[in-house]
Order: structure tokens, then sequence, then C-alpha cells
């Protein structure tokens, strides 16, 4: 279980975030999980019907109920389309971020995405006890680019990182990204104790 509890539901200027929903799934396999182009180089195969993805979304709410992981539906305002979804998991003082995001016609909508995700991690950082953001990315993806934008920092490249079925490879390479900020030493953490300890023998 995770020490941080996210909101299940985000707002930006052009998205509204939430978990993905059984009702969800028919939009989620054409949009996401049932795209050749968006899942290529994802580490799982291309859903082939909408029940299989009505599953994995029975996957992800377990997710939110066990405090393991937590995913979002991006959905725009404007209309409602669903255009990816993201997922953030881990132990701290490490969280892990992952982003799908449709190249479906018609919804690829990098801005309104690229703004969200900004505004995610700068939330993130600033909790207590989180002092490294990660993110992996196929070497051979589109994501990678992005990423400095973010304001990640490429840290070196994974060998046989994870399976990318969807390009007939059994294992492949991913870049390994980082946000950090500068954690607290725990020499300081101890001398406040020993100080408050003092006092109260003196007392």
């Amino acid at each position: 279980m995770n020490a941080i509890r996210p909101p299940e539901r985000i707002e930006t200027d052009r998205l509204h975030l939430r978990p993905l929903a059984a009702a969800d799934a028919p939009e989620a396999f054409d949009a996401l999980f049932g795209d050749p182009a968006t899942t290529l180089d994802l580490p799982w195969p291309t859903h082939r019907s909408i029940d299989e993805t009505r599953a994995c979304i029975g996957r992800l709410a377990d997710g939110w109920r066990s405090g393991a992981f937590f995913s979002w539906g991006l959905f725009e305002k404007r209309d409602g389309r669903l255009i990816g979804t993201l997922e953030l998991h881990g132990r701290l003082p490490r969280m892990e971020i992952g982003l799908v995001t449709s190249f479906a016609p018609g919804r690829v909508r990098t801005r309104a995405w690229s703004e969200m995700l900004r505004r995610f991690l700068d939330w993130l950082i600033a909790q207590p006890g989180v002092y490294r953001i990660e993110a992996f990315c196929s070497v051979t993806g589109r994501a990678a680019p992005f990423m400095p934008k973010l304001g990640f920092v490429r840290e070196g490249v994974v060998r046989n990182y994870e399976a990318r079925p969807n390009r007939g490879m059994s294992a492949g390479d991913s870049y390994l990204f980082a946000i950090t900020k500068a954690p607290q030493p725990l020499g300081e953490v101890v001398a406040a104790d020993d100080v408050q300890a003092s006092e109260k023998q003196a007392a």
C-alpha cells in the first residue's frame, strides 16, 4: 500500500481526470487499448475485444481499492473524449508514473496532456517523503522527446527492460527519466530529537 493517496478526480483547464469505469470500456478499447498505433510500444498485447478492456479496467479499480497503484482516464472537458490514461505507483521515497496517450485519429492532444502532467508532477514532487519521480520510455516510442520539457532528466538506458509484444520483441530497451529533489538530511532529524530529549531530561 502506498503512503500517498492522491485524489480520485483532478481538474485542469482542458482535462478532467477520473478512474475508468466499466461503462468506459468501449471508448477505452477504441481510443487506447485496442488501437494498434497507441499500443505499439506498450508491454502488453493490443486488446482484441471490449471484454478484454473491461477486465483491464476492473484490475485498475482493484488498484484503487488496495492502494497498490492509482490510475485515471484523461477526458477532454470540451467534448468528453478519452485521450489517455495516467498511472501512479511506487514506494517512498520513489514514485513512478506511466502515461498512455491515444494516437487514434482525432484524439491526439499533446498540449492538453502535457499541461496536465506538469501540474501533476509539481504536486507529486512537493509531497512529503517524495524525493524521486521515475518514468520509463521505450527507446522506439514517441514519448521520450517530451520528457525533458516536463522537467525530467534522462539518467540512462535500461537494457531489456520489458516485453514489447506488439513489435514482436521478447524484451526491449527503455530510457530511464527522473525528477528529483534534495532529501532532508537524517542527521538534522536525529539532532532535533536529541535536543528535545535533553530538554525533557533537564525539566
